[in-house]
């Protein structure tokens, strides 16, 4: 049985997602005309866009990415295996980057010191802390997981893959949480972590295959 979508919550959440307009129309004269929206690892600002696209164009944007994403979530065959927790998280994480998000683009604007990059890096990593607290728990779908040929076609291989997946996931977040403060290598440090916890449970899961064939 396919799960149905919380029509109150989709309604909180985009509103919440677009609030940050409302925010910039009301700074929209002290707000300079080319607005940094986006910052690298070290929270410098690396891209610039006319304050109209700031202020409006990016929450739309997000507001799409939210609705494909709830989308993709209740046309999947198998939502009922999304535990409600994780459900629960697809609601809020778009919202919460908007709003983290556009207030850093704000402060930065306004010429306020925002720590956008110790803030970014603080966030990757209790998100991933998160996530991986939750993979075990999650059943065969498509939507939420490792999605590989793998784990879609055998119960047991992706329950074994999200078990080692979820030690692995808060382990990088509890080494991109800690490197938020040390700022060691942030670069390498971030990417290498993103591409280990990604590749480890692929391989795992692809021997997992070879060996039960």
């Amino acid at each position: 049985m396919k799960i149905k979508i919380n029509k109150k919550l989709v309604l909180f959440t985009s509103i919440l997602i677009l609030l940050p307009s409302l925010v910039g129309c009301v700074f929209w004269n002290q707000l300079p005309e080319e607005m940094p929206t986006h910052f690298n690892l070290l929270g410098q600002a690396d891209g610039y866009d006319h304050k109209m696209f700031a202020i409006f164009g990016l929450p739309a944007l997000m507001l799409l990415m939210h609705w494909l994403i709830l989308f993709l979530m209740i046309k999947d065959p198998k939502s009922s295996n999304i535990s409600s927790k994780i459900q629960l998280l697809i609601y809020w994480i778009i919202p919460f980057v908007s709003c983290l998000s556009m207030i850093s683009i704000y402060g930065e604007s306004l010429g306020y010191s925002m720590m956008t990059g110790l803030l970014g890096q603080i966030f990757m990593g209790v998100v991933m802390i998160v996530i991986g607290n939750y993979l075990p728990k999650t059943r065969r779908n498509y939507t939420i997981g490792i999605r590989i040929p793998w784990t879609l076609e055998n119960d047991e291989n992706w329950r074994k893959t999200h078990r080692l997946a979820g030690k692995i996931w808060v382990l990088g977040g509890l080494l991109l949480l800690l490197n938020a403060f040390v700022q060691l290598y942030v670069y390498w440090i971030f990417f290498l972590t993103l591409l280990l916890v990604i590749m480890i449970p692929c391989v795992y899961s692809y021997q997992l295959s070879k060996s039960e064939s």
